[in-house]
């Protein structure tokens, strides 16, 4: 047979309960949260990486971040994938405050490119480099002003003739040369 506990023996029962359940509980995070902090981090981290002292961060969405001045720049690859990819001297100093011109056969580069110069540049605008080229009314434009001339080819290539910027893209690499020129114009990539 069980005793009979008064009213007062059963609070004072459920208040030691309590009270080990809170201890143990906060026991449990303090040793989690020191777990945390001292355990090794991965030094080879995925998801972020400082190349030439900019950060980036891939995002859920697969886009790599970092921060340029009061800006994010925003793309689709991260230095070290288009490091192999020859880019000429290029510097924001040549696009800011100016038109960028576009005559593009792929928007997706044009796309990547103007998305990151926008906060920069006066404006964006279609133009035509060749007239005979020109399918739409659109104005023509020569290499005496800021025009990126994006072309498919049988080479991936990036060269500069005057103001000139011509992308020539293989199917497989258009974003990686429009990301390459991004971390040129930007100064991420050693000259």
């Amino acid at each position: 047979m069980r005793k009979i506990e008064t009213k007062s023996e059963k609070e004072k029962k459920d208040t030691q309960k309590k009270l080990i359940i809170g201890i143990v509980l906060i026991g449990l995070m303090i040793l989690s949260t020191a777990g945390y902090a001292f355990s090794p981090k991965e030094k080879n981290n995925e998801n972020h990486i400082v190349y030439n002292g900019y950060e980036f961060n891939l995002a859920s969405n697969g886009l790599w971040y970092t921060n340029i001045g009061d800006t994010e720049l925003i793309t689709t690859y991260n230095p070290k994938d288009v490091e192999d990819i020859y880019v000429p001297a290029l510097s924001i100093n040549q696009y800011y405050n100016a038109i960028v011109y576009f005559d593009s056969t792929n928007r997706e580069i044009e796309g990547e490119i103007a998305r990151n110069l926008n906060a920069y540049v006066s404006r964006v605008q279609y133009a035509c480099l060749d007239e005979n080229d020109c399918k739409s009314d659109v104005p023509i434009k020569n290499c005496t002003e800021n025009i990126i001339i994006i072309r498919e080819s049988e080479n991936d290539a990036i060269y500069q003739n005057d103001n000139c910027v011509k992308i020539r893209y293989t199917t497989n690499s258009s974003l990686k040369l429009a990301d390459a020129f991004l971390f040129q114009v930007f100064g991420i990539r050693p000259s």
